[in-house]
């Protein structure tokens, strides 16, 4: 468990740009309340920037509404994968990287 974790974290700090695509599209026709998406994007924005950021120092990380920034971003870090995010995407480290 303790080598998992610590595999878990070498691979979050070395190898993963993370990108929060602040894009409500996938759900502008469900959810019409602008309420909502402002929560959903709290939820999500809550756990790169407090969460992730909190318990990683070396966090390589772009918020953009245009999804090729974020990649233009991913692709220029070197990094070997990246995860993209949107509003109300819910992850944590023990279950995103399975």
């Amino acid at each position: 468990m303790l080598n998992e974790k610590k595999e878990l974290n070498k691979l979050v700090e070395q190898e993963i740009y993370f990108c929060y695509w602040d894009d409500n599209s996938h759900c502008i026709d469900d959810v019409t309340d602008p309420y909502m998406f402002e929560l959903a994007d709290e939820l999500t924005k809550n756990i790169f920037e407090g969460e992730l950021m909190m318990q990683h120092h070396n966090i390589y990380y772009t918020k953009s509404n245009n999804l090729q920034i974020c990649l233009n971003d991913a692709l220029q870090s070197g990094r070997k994968y990246a995860l993209v995010a949107k509003p109300a995407n819910l992850f944590g480290l023990d279950t995103c990287f399975n």
